[in-house]
């Protein structure tokens, strides 16, 4: 049943895992671009 496969113990560590990775990622980016030598650029075959 689909309600036992959402019961499955095994959702709530991933689920806080995927969480905190989502609170987080925005640290990241700005580190990796604040890092970078040269500003990144936004070109149309790049989007």
């Amino acid at each position: 049943k689909l309600g036992d496969l959402l019961m499955w113990p095994g959702w709530k560590p991933l689920g806080r895992l995927t969480f905190c990775m989502y609170l987080t990622h925005y640290f990241s980016i700005f580190y990796t671009i604040g890092t970078m030598r040269n500003p990144p650029s936004l070109r149309n075959w790049d989007m």
